[in-house]
């Protein structure tokens, strides 16, 4: 064995790998921290989880999420379950949870949407409307509660220090997932988006009923005028009369000719050594004065002497 070279050569016995290896198929997101998270809600849970009281263990759990230790995550009624890669055994479960909302008081969250039918298109849009967070207020809940007492973070892993890395492996692969869809966490409040959909969409459609009704109620009674007869003589209709004189026509000729391609933008897959609306511009200019000369008659040379004057 060469000098200096004992912590290196493996021995029976010896070291344990204190890091797990990446196998392939795992949850390989784009993990953030709360400053760089692109989007509310992934922010909040971030800013959460940084005060659950992970310390450097988050730092160390954001790594295992970016190499895709986390082999699999799903979000069930008030709870986070994930299977995060380790050390000591093939994987470990992680259990993240949040007490759920009581199905009693669904009802009074409901009751906040001033707007259902504009609630229930965000949420078909993939959106969570601001009401939703309102709604939880009144019955006395958070969307993302900030307090430690409101999480149960659990891992099955044999590490004295807890909550450990795998679970901030987990929460850091949640909150990138938020980013795509923040409809995550309905589930994790133990609210169905189908069934909130639903009802939404049903709140709505009695509103807009009991308005129509109303309005029906306090509207006169509208007589339809009768349709006037057509005339007598067909002939003379479908030979119609003279026409009105044309609009007058600007004597002008376009100051920038191909304006409309310019909107465009860059044409793809172009390869010309300039820019196809600068290759264009001549056909452009040449169609607006032969255009113009048909308009105008005998007017286009006034037209075209005003232009150079």
């Amino acid at each position: 064995m060469k000098r200096g070279g004992w912590y290196r050569d493996p021995v029976p016995g010896g070291f344990k790998p204190s890091r797990p290896r990446a196998t392939g198929g795992g949850l390989k997101s784009e993990v953030r921290t709360a400053r760089a998270a692109k989007s509310e809600h992934a922010k909040k849970f971030l800013e959460v989880v940084e005060r659950l009281g992970f310390g450097l263990r988050l730092q160390r759990g954001r790594g295992d999420a970016r190499q895709g230790l986390v082999r699999t995550l799903d979000v069930e009624v008030g709870r986070i379950v994930a299977t995060v890669q380790g050390v000591d055994q093939p994987t470990h479960e992680v259990i993240v949870a949040l007490a759920p909302l009581p199905p009693e008081k669904l009802e009074a969250v409901l009751a906040a949407f001033t707007q259902p039918t504009l609630a229930a298109a965000k949420l078909i849009a993939g959106e969570l409307p601001a009401e939703l967070e309102s709604g939880l207020a009144v019955v006395g809940l958070m969307l993302l509660p900030d307090g430690k007492d409101a999480w149960s973070v659990r891992c099955d892993c044999l590490e004295t220090e807890q909550p450990c890395r795998h679970a901030a492996a987990a929460c850091c692969v949640f909150a990138a997932e938020l980013e795509r869809d923040p409809l995550l966490l309905l589930p994790l409040h133990g609210i169905d988006a189908r069934e909130l959909i639903e009802r939404l969409s049903a709140a709505g459609a009695q509103e807009r009923t009991a308005a129509e009704t109303e309005a029906a109620a306090g509207r006169p009674e509208v007589i339809p005028e009768p349709s006037p007869e057509p005339p007598h003589d067909l002939g003379k209709f479908w030979r119609g009369g003279e026409l009105p004189p044309l609009a007058t026509v600007a004597r002008a000729i376009p100051s920038q000719p191909g304006a409309l391609l310019r909107r465009l933008g860059p044409f793809p897959f172009w390869r010309g050594s300039s820019s196809i609306s600068a290759s264009l511009e001549p056909v452009y200019r040449s169609a607006a004065i032969t255009a113009a000369a048909i308009a105008l008659g005998p007017l286009f040379e006034d037209a075209e002497d005003d232009e150079d004057g």
